[in-house]
Parts: C-alpha cells; structure tokens; sequence
C-alpha cells in the first residue's frame, strides 16, 4: 500500500515549521540588532531606539517595498529605494538602522544615521532620523527638523 502524500510530506512540514520558529526567535531582541533578509544587502535594525515592549524588527523586502518611493517634505525631497537605500535633496545617505515599527495606527519605516548616543539604560539615539507614515515624513535631518 502507498503512504499517502500528506503523511509522507508531515515530518517535512513540521521539521519547516521548527526552523522557521528557530530562524524568527533569533532575530534580535531588545539587546540585539535585528537583520531584515533580502534586497541587495541585508538592513540592520538597531531596537535599542525603541521601548521595550514594542513590535520592532528589520523590514523584509516586501515591507520595505510599500515605503519605497519619492517623498516631499517642505523643500526637502528623500528618495527611498526598494533596497533601503535612501537620498535626502540628491545627498546619498549612508543609513545605520532600518526598523519597521509596528503601530495601533499603522506601521512607521524609521531609518537611522549619524552618531549613536547612548541614553538612559543602554538606548541608543542617533543623531538623524526619518520616520515614514502613511499620514506622512517628521524627522531630523542633521539638525533640521523636517
């Protein structure tokens, strides 16, 4: 008598179902940076810039892809790519932390750069900043508020 498709494939499924358990609970912590996959090159998301509690990790490609685009803030233009790259008024910034950003309204893509201070217990703040919405871009951009 022939196995079954389902029961041959059940030891496949469950061994899929450990690694991707193992694969997601490795993806940081409020300790560690989280490192989101695909695009040309992996994007780090620093989670020491957010409160503990929160639901912050490194957008995948397709995440990233909804947030890709020109934007227009006041006189400022920013370019995000759909490999996170970002250009602020034709300057390319070289960006240090890339978070998707989980919120009751809707999700935020903060991208991060410049020099990382260290602040109360251990968080981190960078010098500069974009937060991207749906409702719009807040920020500072070396010293701007946008």
């Amino acid at each position: 008598m022939k196995a079954s498709h389902r029961l041959a494939n059940r030891p496949l499924r469950a061994l899929a179902v450990v690694l991707a358990t193992a694969a997601l609970g490795a993806c940081g912590s409020d300790e560690d940076p989280t490192v989101a996959a695909g695009g040309a090159a992996a994007l780090t998301c620093e989670a020491k810039q957010f409160a503990a509690g929160g639901v912050v990790a490194g957008p995948t490609a397709a995440e990233l892809g909804l947030f890709a685009k020109t934007y227009t803030v006041g006189t400022n233009t920013l370019v995000l790519t759909n490999t996170g790259d970002l250009t602020i008024n034709g300057k390319s910034i070289t960006v240090a932390s890339t978070c998707l950003v989980q919120e009751p309204t809707g999700d935020m893509l903060m991208l991060s750069w410049g020099t990382a201070n260290t602040v109360g217990a251990g968080a981190i703040v960078y010098d500069s900043h974009v937060d991207i919405r749906d409702s719009g871009v807040t920020g500072i951009v070396d010293g701007v508020v946008l």
